[in-house]
C-alpha cells in the first residue's frame, strides 16, 4: 500500500496521515470497526432465531435486505465523497463547510431513499409477493 500510495504521489499519506496514523493502523482500525459492526448483526440474527423462530428470523431477515440496502449504499457513498473532500480542507472551518454542505444532500438524499423504499415496498413488493408476505413486508417501514 505504501509503493502504491508513492507512485500517485501521495507521500504524505505513506508517512503519516497526523499524529502518528499511518495507513496501515487506519486500514486495521476501519477493518475492526466494520467487522464488529458485522458480528453485531450476525448477533442479532441468531438471537432473534433462538428466540422467536425461524419464522421470525426470515420476516427479520427480508426487513432488513429490503430497508437496509439503500440506506447502506447512501451513508457510503457519502462516507467515501466525504472523506475525499476533508483530505482536501486546510483547517477547522473548511472541514466543517465541507461536512455540513455534504451531509445536508446526505440527508436529503437518505429521505428521498426512505420515501422510494415504502413506495417500492407498497406498489412493487406486496402485489408481487402476495398476501402471504404481509408481515415481513410490515416490517420493513420500521427498518427503514
Amino acid at each position: 500500500a505504501h509503493r502504491a500510495a508513492a507512485r500517485l504521489g501521495l507521500p504524505a499519506h505513506v508517512e503519516a496521515l497526523g499524529a502518528g496514523t499511518t495507513l496501515t493502523r487506519e486500514f486495521r482500525h476501519s477493518s475492526g470497526f466494520f467487522i464488529l459492526g458485522w458480528l453485531q448483526g450476525q448477533a442479532d440474527r441468531i438471537l432473534l432465531g433462538a428466540i422467536a423462530g425461524t419464522a421470525a428470523l426470515g420476516s427479520y431477515n427480508l426487513a432488513m435486505a429490503v430497508a437496509r440496502n439503500p440506506g447502506d449504499a447512501g451513508s457510503s457513498s457519502t462516507a467515501n465523497v466525504l472523506r475525499v473532500r476533508l483530505d482536501k480542507a486546510d483547517g477547522v472551518d473548511d472541514v466543517r463547510g465541507a461536512a455540513n454542505a455534504l451531509l445536508v444532500r446526505a440527508a436529503l438524499l437518505s429521505a428521498a431513499l426512505v420515501v422510494a423504499l415504502n413506495v417500492g415496498t407498497e406498489f412493487i413488493l406486496r402485489p408481487f409477493l402476495g398476501a402471504a408476505w404481509t408481515k415481513p413486508l410490515d416490517a420493513v417501514y420500521p427498518a427503514s
